[in-house]
């Protein structure tokens, strides 16, 4: 039900936006008064005003939901962010380790997780070894 109700605020405030389409309907409206031409003219644009909105709201929906297309997972190609994930990992599997009954000081050195790896050449294994150095102090 609360659809229903959305479309319909949709569908008037639409009316309201589009008032300039009905201005065919309100001239023959005026004729009919002014020179007694038939009502059912003025009566005919005013339909066709409201299902010219009703077309263009279905029409704009109708886009709005076809852009809305779930996209496929890619996989990550980016080496340097898949390095700084796993350096989150081995931060928080270390401040975890540190919060327990070891105090401060008898943290590992991180630096030995990284030794003989793909991980430690590049430019990120720089930044990687100065944070966890950081870390450690």
């Amino acid at each position: 039900m609360k659809k229903f109700w959305q479309y319909v605020l949709n569908f008037v405030l639409s009316l309201l936006f589009h008032w300039y389409w009905s201005i065919p309907a309100w001239i023959l409206l005026i004729l009919h008064f002014i020179f007694g031409i038939s009502v059912w003219w003025s009566v005919g644009a005013f339909v066709l005003y409201v299902i010219g909105v009703r077309v263009f709201v279905h029409a704009v929906g109708w886009l709005v939901h076809m852009g809305n297309e779930d996209e496929k997972p890619q996989k990550n190609k980016n080496p340097y962010s898949t390095r700084i994930k796993k350096y989150a990992e081995i931060v928080n599997t270390d401040t975890a380790e540190s919060k327990g009954s070891q105090p401060a000081a008898s943290k590992k050195n991180t630096e030995s997780k990284y030794a003989d790896t793909a991980e430690n050449k590049g430019p990120c294994s720089m930044e990687i070894r100065e944070r966890e150095n950081n870390d450690i102090r």
